[in-house]
């Protein structure tokens, strides 16, 4: 991917390193939840898990999606308040236990009924454009 963004729009910067917590031990809520993550859930989650060693939480889809239409609303990166309504509290909790606290987000991914489609449009991969995100 770094050499394909290159030759598209010239050398860049270097990849940044990945964090200490990205080599640790973790639970990582997609395989539970896909999209029907919550709040409530997912703390529950962090508490079990933390006994069992984990040291990162990696919350993946389902934050940002504020109900289950697939990706057509996907590109702005905004939390669900519906399913997240403390999210800042949720990350203090879990920091309290002793747990990194990550969100996942897919740059790549652009639904068609997102707001910020027009403007976006423009950086999606070769042949994303008819991918069914919409």
């Amino acid at each position: 991917a770094a050499r394909w963004w290159d030759e598209l729009i010239g050398p860049s910067d270097p990849p940044l390193p990945a964090p200490p917590a990205a080599f640790t031990p973790l639970y990582s809520t997609w395989y539970s939840f896909h999209l029907e993550l919550t709040q409530q859930a997912l703390e529950r989650q962090c508490n079990l898990s933390r006994e069992y060693g984990c040291e990162v939480v990696i919350v993946d889809d389902g934050w940002e999606v504020p109900d289950t239409d697939g990706y057509g609303q996907a590109g702005e990166w905004v939390v669900a308040t519906s399913k997240f309504p403390d999210l800042a509290g949720l990350v203090e909790r879990v920091h309290a236990t002793g747990m990194k606290f990550m969100l996942w987000f897919a740059t790549p991914f652009l639904g068609k009924r997102s707001p910020v489609y027009d403007r976006w449009k423009h950086t999606l991969l070769p042949g994303q454009e008819n991918h069914p995100f919409g």
